[in-house]
């Protein structure tokens, strides 16, 4: 398998796709398989994006399957261009911004219900609504509840009691879980000392990642940095809600939604890490 990942794109494409489908029964038409690509725009540059586009195209060969390529992504040009050379027979566009709210919130509402009542709390309407149709905010409120362990409930309440009322822009109910999981991560029984040492130790680490065209490893970034794989691990360690960060120095790292990226990155401040203190 690892020998099969090195390979280039089109025959990993044609090994384990294309051609196990192009093998199965022409005669039987009962079933649909499902090809879901989530995140094309998170793919290491245009080049790469357009040679997946391409290979995906070469579906339309099979004679034998129903198959169905369903496609999550950020409206990048390069997408949009490669996208519209396409036949318009051949694809069905969504914009989610154009998809009536409530059909959102529907589905949204069946995420949280799910996970929130595995921690023996019931959800609320509410806690719904605070996503205004951001799917992402729901992940991220998920994943911070969930890490939360034996403090997943108090992590809800915060989460209830932190959220205006107010309408306001969905980046705004986004970048609040934002700061309420930075927040979180900071001990209120730390000194002033060491709050402000692992401040600075925080604005390294997370703007180095944010400013890689590439993830790197903890062990990579370490000597990027110049400071120890474990000090980093152990200052990020209460970020998994927004941080793909493994005990395994040599796993990338990575932001888990780009919008986190955008949170910090805001024109006029460089970092909005100072939120933490609020």
């Amino acid at each position: 398998m690892v020998q099969l990942l090195a390979l280039p794109l089109a025959d990993q494409w044609r090994q384990l796709v294309l051609g196990p489908l192009s093998k199965l029964d022409c005669c039987d038409h009962s079933s649909t398989y499902l090809l879901i690509v989530d995140g094309l725009d998170e793919c290491e540059g245009d080049n790469t994006i357009q040679i997946i586009l391409q290979l995906l195209a070469e579906a339309q060969s099979l004679e034998g399957v129903r198959l169905r390529i369903f496609i999550t992504s950020r409206q990048e040009v390069a997408i949009r261009h490669s996208v519209n050379r396409m036949p318009q027979s051949k694809h069905q566009d969504f914009i989610i911004q154009d998809i009536p709210l409530p059909i959102i919130n529907h589905n949204i509402s069946l995420f949280l219900k799910y996970h929130l009542e595995m921690i023996g709390r019931e959800w609320t309407l509410g806690t719904v609504l605070n996503a205004n149709g951001l799917f992402i905010w729901a992940a991220t409120t998920r994943r911070f509840i969930q890490e939360g362990k034996r403090f997943a409930v108090k992590r809800l309440d915060t989460i209830l009691e932190g959220s205006s009322n107010a309408v306001v822009a969905p980046e705004k109910h986004l970048d609040e879980i934002y700061i309420i999981v930075l927040q979180q991560s900071i001990s209120p029984n730390y000194t002033k000392e060491e709050k402000e040492e692992l401040y600075s130790m925080l604005k390294l680490t997370i703007g180095g990642v944010l400013v890689l065209l590439s993830p790197l490893s903890l062990l990579s970034l370490s000597t990027l940095l110049g400071r120890a794989w474990k000090d980093i691990y152990q200052t990020l360690g209460d970020l998994h809600a927004i941080l793909d960060v493994s005990e395994d120095p040599n796993r990338l790292l990575r932001i888990l939604h780009p919008s986190f990226r955008d949170f910090l990155l805001k024109q006029g401040s460089m970092y909005r890490l100072e939120l933490l203190d609020r």
